[in-house]
């Protein structure tokens, strides 16, 4: 086991009272925010999406930032040894009959969703909500934080499919069986991707969802938490998106992935500081405002 799988490790068995985790979250986030960790990719992203912040504005956000994923980590580890805790922790829910009709339909879909308020959380509710979730994950580098992951996932009940080069055909099984295919959409995408704008900016992005979308005739949907608290949530699942088998395939996905930006922006811009500004989102050269 990696050291930083130790650590991780540790710092779940500390985690067995709310008090250790509020002292624990207080600690990092403290240690965190001292040793500003990709704060500069942070400070340039913030730079280029919104203007006219003012240095002190921006510094504000991302500390912010960083004590939220301070928090989410926090919890997340919590959960592992009581998933049910993410019902009590979830108080409120908006939309939710659009994933209860899917699933009295034994429907699949595609869950659209990204780095925002608590993704893993998300998906332990929507697990212990009954959900049929696959959720696509990216593994670590550090292979025995990556195995660590995988170990909690599996005692959260959450089945995973990792990003690679039978992703496609595995999700498109999986929704065929009428798996909800959870797809984070929000970081860069590969050259070989979509160049679309996100926040005003061309990048290259993903357009998984959208071609799961027409490979298999399903809804997107897309989902979202907030943390309005530390332990308490709210989740907001809006109208889905429906395939546009009425295009050209290239078309579709293009059209289908703008709108995916679209909801995902929408996403972030109600609570910024809860979306993971630290990620190198736009690598274009020359990226400029597509507005200008």
């Amino acid at each position: 086991m990696s050291l930083n799988a130790l650590v991780l490790e540790g710092l779940r068995g500390v985690l067995k009272s709310t008090w250790r985790a509020n002292v624990a979250a207080e600690l990092l986030s403290s240690l965190v925010k001292a040793v500003g960790p990709r704060r500069d990719v942070a400070d340039n992203n913030l730079k280029m999406v919104f203007p006219h912040l003012t240095s002190d504005q921006r510094r504000s956000l991302i500390n912010a930032s960083y004590k939220h994923l301070v928090w989410s980590l926090v919890e997340f580890l919590c959960l592992v040894d009581e998933p049910e805790r993410a019902l009590r922790w979830v108080v409120d829910v908006d939309g939710e009959e659009y994933l209860e009709e899917r699933k009295r339909q034994d429907k699949g879909i595609v869950i659209l969703t990204g780095h925002i308020g608590n993704w893993e959380l998300l998906a332990a509710w929507l697990v212990c909500r009954g959900y049929p979730l696959v959720a696509i994950v990216r593994k670590p580098d550090d292979n025995g934080v990556a195995g660590l992951l995988d170990k909690y996932r599996t005692r959260l009940g959450i089945e995973t499919i990792p990003k690679g080069k039978f992703l496609i055909r595995q999700a498109v099984h999986k929704i065929r069986e009428g798996a909800f295919v959870g797809f984070l959409a929000d970081q860069a995408g590969s050259e070989k991707e979509l160049k679309l704008p996100f926040m005003g900016k061309l990048c290259y992005t993903v357009g998984g969802p959208a071609a799961l979308s027409l490979l298999t005739g399903v809804q997107v949907v897309p989902v979202v938490t907030y943390r309005l608290k530390p332990f308490c949530h709210k989740v907001i699942v809006d109208a889905p998106l429906t395939p546009r088998c009425d295009l050209p395939r290239n078309q579709a996905i293009s059209v289908m992935t703008e709108q995916a930006n679209a909801i995902l922006e929408g996403m972030i811009l109600k609570h910024p500081e809860q979306w993971l500004w630290f990620h190198r989102r736009w690598r274009l050269k020359g990226t400029s405002n597509v507005d200008s």
